[in-house]
């Protein structure tokens, strides 16, 4: 069976890594064959890096008998439209939201263009055609040593992007609450950001009143190896998060064996509850989604421009995080030097490569077979 797969394949964002787990995983523990195209704003080089081994798939053309799209609820239909495809093809879309609703214009969208909507986490009030599907890691892949010692400082690290509901500026003030009283004590936060404005981090430093405080901050573009270090030396992932769609940096930060402390409800944290992760989790409330306003000038015009979930409505809730009660959490991990994760169920068992292209597998079949 021909599986053409839409998917922003290479990018560096949480869909465009997904979709290269994924396709990985497929191309390893999978009959199906499979026909990659790329979709997103611009190219990623498919000829390097682990878009390697997916070369030889790229647009490989040929009938397919399911179409797989992979991308932002409101694209999904668009993709089909500009691709042209068969409407009489089946297929599936595989994507995620950001809030805790979804708009029903959408939902219907999807539902009466798509044969199957497959989601890595949960989107309340839409349970039909949904189906959930984990994320997945290579369980074969060699994951680097731990090479810090053991008398440094006990580190909180997050990895995201600085936006509003990343909330990046909420941690370090959760941070500041949790040990400026003492000095800092022998605690210290690193954020690694790609791309964000270092002056954005300053500020938000700033803004806490304890400008001295152990708090570092990285905006480079790393490779998947130098991540994995990020996630093997530090002690303790942490997240301020507002809104989650597919949690990667969680994600990963489980899979290395870190100790997590997490809002509850994120949009896909199957990782932490399915496995009996021994990760804390901390309390969140109610709140409108966030507008953020982005100012660029153009021959000394200034114009504002808006990006964000869409609006003060609701239909767009997101969790505000409780930030006390994460100070509390860091103190707890950080007196009991709480940095290793416990789970019941090892993660390669339920979320590696082999078993999730397993599930995908079906899934696409089902689909296919009516």
């Amino acid at each position: 069976m021909l599986v053409r797969y839409y998917g922003h394949f290479g990018f560096g964002t949480g869909y465009g890594r997904a979709a290269t787990d994924y396709a990985l995983a497929l191309q390893r523990h999978s009959h199906l064959e499979l026909d990659l195209r790329q979709i997103g704003i611009g190219n990623m080089p498919i000829t390097e890096g682990r878009l390697l081994p997916l070369a030889p798939l790229f647009d490989r053309g040929g009938e397919p008998d399911v179409i797989l799209v992979h991308t932002l609820p409101r694209d999904c239909a668009k993709v089909l439209e500009l691709e042209k495809v068969d409407p009489r093809i089946p297929a599936v879309a595989y994507t995620t939201w950001e809030a805790l609703t979804l708009r029903e214009s959408i939902a219907k969208t999807l539902s009466q263009t798509f044969r199957k909507v497959l989601s890595p986490g949960w989107l309340n009030g839409f349970r039909e055609p949904w189906s959930y599907l984990p994320h997945c890691f290579d369980e074969e892949a060699v994951l680097p040593e731990r090479e810090v010692g053991t008398d440094g400082p006990f580190v909180f690290y997050s990895i995201g992007n600085w936006t509003l509901r990343k909330n990046m500026a909420g941690l370090i003030r959760a941070f500041a609450y949790a040990f400026a009283p003492f000095g800092g004590n022998n605690a210290a936060l690193h954020i690694h950001s790609p791309g964000a404005d270092a002056v954005s981090f300053q500020m938000a430093l700033i803004a806490t009143g304890q400008q001295a405080l152990p708090v570092s901050f990285s905006n480079d573009y790393r490779d998947d190896a130098v991540i994995w270090k990020m996630h093997r030396d530090g002690d303790c992932f942490v997240s301020a998060s507002r809104g989650e769609a597919w949690n990667l940096g969680a994600f990963e930060a489980a899979v290395a064996g870190r100790h997590l402390i997490v809002p509850y409800a994120q949009g896909s944290d199957m990782f932490i509850d399915a496995a009996g992760a021994s990760a804390a989790r901390y309390r969140s409330f109610l709140s409108p989604g966030y507008l953020e306003v982005a100012a660029s000038e153009n021959g000394g015009q200034i114009t504002l421009g808006v990006k964000g979930p869409g609006g003060l409505t609701s239909q767009n809730l997101w969790l505000e995080p409780d930030l006390v009660d994460l100070a509390d959490k860091m103190q707890q991990a950080y007196r009991f030097r709480t940095r290793d994760l416990v789970t019941t169920i090892p993660m390669a068992e339920r979320f590696g490569y082999a078993v999730v292209a397993e599930q995908l597998t079906q899934a696409l079949e089902d689909a296919a077979n009516g």
